[in-house]
């Protein structure tokens, strides 16, 4: 709690880390593939060790690049950047660290809101076919039963001619 808001008061005196130039591309290629629809982001809840990576992976084994945030305990994290021919490591401060995990939940979210909506209507969909089954196999019922009773009477009708 209290490091909480000591985030807050100190994110208000100096809200921005100062980035070396390679901090920023990093951050910035970061912020890229987060957002990008053809990437899944996982998180490892064992070590909160986050991860970036293409949909083409899963597919056939092939991805361009590869990120990877581990945040240590000191609240200060190194982002891998690998694009099959380099590893890139960079180094950032804790301000800039809370703000890539805080991105990161927030994509994490949406993701998971984005699938929850999907399996609901899959669900919904579903339900809506077993009612409609029901309802046909009753009516269904029904007229069997009514035409059971038309030959019924039918054949009443024939003995009481006879």
């Amino acid at each position: 709690m209290f490091k909480n808001l000591r985030n807050k008061i100190w994110s208000k005196i100096d809200p921005e880390d100062n980035l070396s130039e390679r901090q920023k591309i990093g951050l910035n290629i970061f912020k890229t593939e987060l957002n990008d629809d053809n990437c899944i982001r996982i998180l490892n809840a064992d070590s909160d060790k986050k991860y970036i990576i293409s949909k083409e992976y899963f597919i056939n084994g092939n991805a361009e690049l590869f990120i990877t945030l581990i945040t240590d305990i000191d609240g200060k994290s190194v982002c891998n950047i690998i694009n099959h021919n380099y590893l890139y490591d960079i180094n950032f401060p804790e301000k800039t660290t809370n703000i890539i995990n805080n991105l990161f939940k927030e994509a994490v979210k949406r993701d998971r809101a984005k699938m929850e909506s999907v399996i609901n209507k899959n669900v919904t969909n579903s339900l809506t076919q077993i009612l409609k089954d029901c309802q046909e196999k009753i009516l269904s019922k029904a007229k069997m039963l009514s035409a059971e009773e038309i030959i019924s009477n039918e054949k009443i009708k024939k003995s009481k001619k006879y």
